[in-house]
């Protein structure tokens, strides 16, 4: 696989071209390992994806989320989740208990937004996701490799090149709040490690 740096900076460029592009989004999710792997070598020529590697593309939605587990384990946190917690800080807290403990990667897999909840739990008491809202997870391996899609921003459209980069690099709170996952109006997101309700891109 891409080493992390190479991988986010790949999958970040991905992302944005997809949320602005629809035939680019398209060609993406029909031949996900061809366009990753082009993409890859023009960011770093000579590089390649391993042989027997394929990439499978998971488009979020209002009402859906991906949780990717990583082939390899994490390192550890390096700090304590906290209300300006970022989407990627909480789910990468999620990820490396998992790895530590076999009984929590299979309750990940099996019921991933128990473990949301349990966390969201820890730091602000009672808060807690909505039904309707559905988390899957996603384990990579050897030959699989996944590109989460968040939804683009409401704005998308005016966001600067560098704003962008941020939003789908995951450093979700350059922007706002509802913005920072890609949410669309009326629905329901994890940032700051709190459960909110986003309308547009203000906070009720």
């Amino acid at each position: 696989m891409p080493q992390e740096k190479t991988r986010k900076n790949l999958e970040g460029g991905l992302i944005r071209q997809a949320w602005m592009d629809e035939s680019f989004r398209e060609a993406l999710l029909k031949d996900s390992t061809r366009v990753y792997s082009e993409h890859l070598a023009e960011l770093e020529p000579g590089a390649s994806l391993p042989e027997g590697l394929k990439v499978r593309v998971v488009e979020e939605t209002d009402k859906r989320l991906y949780l990717v587990l990583p082939a390899a384990a994490p390192d550890a946190p390096e700090e304590p989740l906290g209300d300006r917690s970022t989407r990627e800080d909480f789910e990468a807290a999620i990820v490396w208990q998992a790895y530590q403990q076999e009984s929590v990667h299979l309750e990940l897999l099996r019921d991933p937004k128990s473990l949301y909840e349990k966390q969201l739990d820890t730091i602000k008491e009672g808060a807690s996701l909505p039904d309707d809202l559905e988390i899957e997870a996603v384990e990579e391996s050897d030959e699989v490799l996944y590109l989460r899609i968040p939804q683009p921003p409401p704005d998308v459209t005016e966001l600067t090149a560098e704003e962008l980069e941020l939003v789908a690099g995951g450093k979700e709170e350059a922007i706002t709040t509802a913005v920072a996952v890609g949410v669309a109006a009326q629905s329901y997101v994890v940032v700051g490690a709190v459960a909110v309700a986003a309308v547009t891109s203000h906070l009720v």
